[in-house]
């Protein structure tokens, strides 16, 4: 076997071709370098965008509207009457628009879940839209439930039958996120023949939640 005839590599023949080898070399590291340095502000171009829209959330979140159901009051009488008031407050910082309420007062045998608890299965019970302001009074209400029988009222008394007063309001912030604030209360101990009935949180957990 003869041996490779390395002199012939630095040849004046060869000169152009380590020119052009050095000349693709520079560009593969330049090359590189570029990617390199793209790749990095692609990053941080990712995580600035990604910390903007987190800044972003937390400020809609810090500023949106907050509709609580509270000053739940049922009360009774003897003349097969009864009402259940309640009042909404806007606990945030933006007004808000509700376009769908539900709220009812019924009385059921059940003291675990209220009868018509497919209220919160996703159905709209469309209102005319209106504003709650932040800030502003409470927007108080009232539902009636008239001819109430004369049977109810002692198994009322004895615990064996409850009031509920329960329901749904749908409503959107400023930012156009829609949201739900749903109640549910059931009766404690219903006084004699009529009166003001004390009433607790209760149903399930998801007749109770906020969005």
């Amino acid at each position: 076997m003869q041996p490779y005839p390395w002199q012939d590599l630095i040849s004046p023949a060869n000169i152009p071709n380590w020119f052009l080898f050095g000349v693709g070399l520079v560009g593969v590291i330049v090359a590189n370098r570029t990617l390199n340095k793209l790749s990095r502000q692609t990053i941080a171009t990712e995580t600035a965008a990604n910390a903007a829209k987190t800044s972003a959330d937390a400020q809609m979140a810090g500023d949106r509207a907050w509709l609580l159901v509270e000053q739940i009051a049922v009360s009774y009488n003897s003349s097969s009457d009864a009402s259940f008031s309640y009042a909404i407050t806007n606990y945030g910082r933006t007004p808000a628009l509700v376009h769908s309420l539900e709220r009812r007062l019924d009385i059921a045998d059940s003291g675990t879940v209220p009868p018509h608890g497919k209220i919160y299965s996703g159905k709209d019970f469309l209102v005319s839209p209106y504003l709650i302001p932040q800030n502003a009074d409470p927007a108080k209400d009232t539902v009636r439930l008239s001819d109430i029988s004369p049977a109810d009222f002692f198994p009322l008394a004895a615990g064996r039958k409850f009031f509920w007063a329960y329901g749904v309001i749908k409503y959107s912030d400023v930012f156009g996120t829609r949201h739900e604030t749903r109640f549910c209360y059931r009766s404690q101990q219903v006084p004699g023949m009529a009166g003001d009935v004390p009433m607790r949180l209760d149903g399930p957990p998801d007749y109770n939640q906020i969005t």
